[in-house]
């Protein structure tokens, strides 16, 4: 039976992989970069779409979004498929871009390669092409016994094979992990209590969505050590205990069942470990396509948009004649962020975790230190950590005596909180509790070094250069009604934070006369503040916000021409601009402040502007504390 999803092509789209001079171009080592390109008139794909052409149709569609063409358009150009470099020498086929190339009208095209889609080439696993295409179709049922077979296969190839991933030796147990029993039945499901064992255990990355219906407290604690009731736990639960058995691990660990959910002195104690909790995890569990603890997540996916599908001849080097899908990128427009992604808590689980096995919305993924896998299909393209990823040092040794390195360290850092700080919490005043973590494998390698509140004291002033991003889909959120940290910490306020300074770390480009002088904060439990003050000395001019517009008007009265991203909206209602205060932090950069009392002020928001700094030139240098 034919696959429902694989559109039919034209004998010209049917020849792109069908003849020898074409799979030359792709596989030979002297193209740059390995190339096939195609004559074609504009007016081909037009005429060949409306008889029927899927493919044909599809790059018309896309060239016309690009408003590169007209339909009427009578001239020549090369469609360029690039074949992506390949990592092994299975993968010569695997990814391919397509665009147009060599326009010859040049007022219509604007004289340049355009870029008109992304497909990708799979080969059923039981056709000739198998042999030489790597990739083979993706597999939706994300629990069947072959996806199981592939998670264990990536894992025995990441301990064998991978330096750069840490070794499976085991590790301190948690204090306390369930106990799943892989060699005995469901029924033998319990609460252990580790007293320092060491072993293989995994932990699991997931969305609360809301109340838990079972976790450990007080009064269950001694019931779930003797048993737990498979059957009664919520899906995500039930569907991460199967996997870890599936895997041969016998310990898990999850928040809601391994901490004590009503003990105040056990959240403090177990929240303090859980960096080296995710970290010392021999693998994550990420349930990433379950937005909640009761959605589960080994179900067979169902894609809402399934991606276009064109079958192909293809000719192999051996001369045997097979087929190959292409499949089209899901639309920018449809692809959008899993829960997992959008939750606080799982951005350090996330990090932090030397293994994870992902059950995401395509499919099941498998990411190391070292490399990505997918069981079919391909690894996502589109990742919002990616910057993280590549600046990530949790897993390296860096080499902290040297002052590049240093910089690097604070660079990840900035990545760090960029990815965090939008991400939403259950309970707003975790903001500084759920990337703790995260900070206590940082300060490794800040030695001696004092976290502040989301800020290092050592390096406070390029950590003060940070903005709420107001610009494309930016919103400015209303400032917290509780307190959870000073208004010179990102932490105090909700949204899309951007570090100005994260390319550009260092004293030497800071305003003239701006001087630290001290910082305190007052911690409180589960890794909290309840105040903190800044002591700085630096130079300041007055300036008149205007509260509808959220921007400044006047600097000392002279006209702002500035871009001035206010950190959250405030409860003011006010007729007349308000005075408040600019210290400059860089040249033409700096906080925005409101005054409290004489020498006192609050960060409202930060200033950038076109000017270069002279406005600041005859100011003296005063001392100003900043809550």
């Amino acid at each position: 039976m034919s696959d429902p999803w694989t559109s039919k092509v034209c004998d010209l789209c049917g020849s792109i992989f069908s003849s020898t001079e074409n799979l030359k171009c792709l596989v030979s080592q002297s193209s740059d970069p390995n190339r096939l390109l195609i004559p074609r008139e504009i007016r081909q794909f037009s005429r060949s779409g409306e008889n029927g052409c899927k493919l044909c149709k599809k790059i018309w569609q896309a060239m016309q979004k690009l408003g590169a063409v007209s339909p009427m358009a009578n001239f020549h150009f090369n469609l360029a498929f690039w074949a992506f470099e390949p990592r092994s020498a299975n993968e010569r086929y695997r990814h391919f871009w397509t665009g147009i190339e060599q326009i010859s009208n040049f007022a219509q095209a604007g004289g340049r390669s355009l870029e008109i889609g992304h497909f990708e080439v799979y080969a059923s696993s039981d056709d000739p092409a198998s042999t030489f295409i790597d990739a083979i179709p993706p597999d939706f049922e994300v629990g069947s016994t072959q996806s199981s077979r592939a998670a264990n296969e990536w894992l025995q190839d990441c301990v064998a094979n991978h330096e750069k991933c840490p070794s499976s030796a085991s590790s301190p147990l948690p204090t306390r992990v369930l106990d799943v029993c892989p060699n005995y039945g469901l029924e033998k499901l319990r609460l252990y209590a580790s007293n320092g064992a060491k072993d293989q255990y995994a932990a699991l990355s997931y969305c609360w969505g809301g109340p838990q219906p079972i976790v450990t407290t007080l009064a269950s604690l001694e019931s779930h050590q003797k048993s737990l009731v498979f059957e009664e736990l919520p899906r995500t639960i039930r569907d991460a205990i199967i996997v870890t058995r599936e895997l041969g691990i016998r310990y898990l660990w999850i928040d809601a069942l391994c901490i004590i959910q009503d003990s105040l002195e056990d959240k403090g104690r177990e929240l303090d470990k859980m960096g080296g909790i995710y970290k010392n995890a021999f693998l994550t569990i990420s349930a990433s396509s379950a937005a909640s603890c009761k959605d589960g997540f080994l179900q067979t996916r169902i894609p809402d948009h399934p991606p276009e599908r064109f079958l192909l001849p293809f000719r192999c080097p051996d001369e045997t004649m097979g087929s190959v899908i292409i499949q089209s990128e899901v639309d920018e427009g449809i692809r959008t962020l899993p829960a997992i992604d959008k939750r606080g808590w799982t951005f350090q689980e996330r990090s932090l975790s030397p293994r994870l096995l992902i059950y995401g919305e395509q499919g099941l993924s498998f990411e190391c230190q070292t490399e990505e896998k997918t069981n079919g299909g391909r690894a996502v393209k589109w990742k919002p950590w990616d910057d993280w990823r590549a600046n990530n040092p949790i897993f390296t040794k860096p080499d902290t005596s040297n002052e590049g390195e240093i910089e690097k360290l604070q660079r990840a850092w900035c990545f760090m909180v960029e990815n965090y700080a939008s991400r939403s919490l259950t309970f707003p005043e975790d903001k500084l509790t759920a990337i703790s973590g995260v900070a206590g494998e940082f300060k490794r390698f800040f030695r001696g070094d004092e976290y502040m509140a989301g800020l290092w004291k050592g390096w406070i002033l390029e950590g003060l250069g940070w903005f709420v991003n107001t610009l494309g889909d930016g919103r400015i959120y209303p400032r917290p009604k509780e307190y959870r940290a000073p208004s010179w910490s990102w932490a105090s306020v909700d949204g899309n934070v951007i570090y100005a300074f994260k390319y550009d770390m260092g004293p030497s480009s800071f305003a003239e006369g701006l001087k630290f002088v001290s910082c305190k904060v007052e911690p409180a439990p589960l890794n909290r503040v309840s105040g903190g003050e800044l002591v700085l000395e630096g130079r300041l001019r007055p300036a008149l916000w205007d509260v509808k517009s959220l921007n400044l008007t006047k600097i000392d009265g002279e006209s702002a021409d500035c871009y001035t991203p206010l950190d959250a909206i405030e409860n003011v209602t006010c007729d007349k601009p308000l005075d408040v205060w600019c210290l400059q932090v860089r040249r033409n950069q700096g906080m925005i402040l409101r005054k409290i009392e004489e020498g006192v002020y609050q960060r409202k928001g930060w200033f950038r502007t076109k000017n270069d700094g002279s406005w600041f030139e005859h100011c003296e240098t005063v001392i100003l504390k900043i809550l």
